[in-house]
């Protein structure tokens, strides 16, 4: 977070509070989790240094007119996944994960209680389960799956891929987040809202 003078306003980061103040604590050695107010202040004054440099907090395109394809943007925050997709548009786009380590993430799907069709979005994600589409599934969007029984579908080499199953030292590098009381999660966003200004 800390770039050379070469990547003034070439850097997209992720339009997200809690991700970008995250990677900031992280780069600063602290937990993502961090409700120490002088280590989020330390996080916010790296992010501030480093917004000369940003381009934008938004999403990159995931299309031949994405900034990191074409040349608009020469570093970004962005979700594996989602590199790996740029590169097969981009040979020269290369993706790592910070030697201290990143953030850890799983999407989830739920069902409301209240909902009206129940069995209905039940029966939907027992489909996204079964292993072949949910290998399917992992193929397409270039993401490790959860779903264990999926890997009998899934080469060797997606499943020695590092970019989408990253080594084990990098996943003790690594964290999930934890939920954070409310008035943390203000102060995040609050920390997000002035780097916006």
């Amino acid at each position: 977070l800390s770039p050379s003078e070469a990547l003034r306003g070439k850097i997209i980061m992720i339009n997200a509070a809690r991700d970008v103040v995250g990677i900031a604590l992280k780069a600063l050695g602290y937990s993502v989790n961090s409700t120490d107010p002088k280590q989020l202040k330390a996080a916010e004054a790296l992010l501030l240094a480093q917004k000369p440099y940003v381009k934008s907090y938004s999403y990159i395109s995931l299309s031949a007119q994405s900034e990191l394809v074409d040349g608009g943007a020469w570093a970004a925050m962005i979700y594996n996944g989602d590199a790996i997709t740029l590169q097969a548009l981009n040979p020269n786009i290369v993706y790592a994960v910070p030697e201290e380590g990143s953030e850890l993430w799983v999407d989830y799907l739920v069902v409301l209680a209240a909902s009206p069709r129940q069995a209905l979005a039940k029966t939907f994600i027992n489909f996204l389960n079964e292993p072949e589409n949910a290998a399917r599934i992992a193929r397409f969007v270039n993401y490790a799956t959860p779903n264990k029984t999926a890997e009998q579908w899934l080469s060797a080499e997606f499943l020695q891929d590092t970019r989408i199953y990253p080594s084990a030292e990098i996943l003790k590098q690594s964290e999930f987040y934890a939920e954070l009381p409310p008035r943390m999660a203000k102060k995040i966003n609050s920390i997000f809202s002035r780097l916006l200004q």
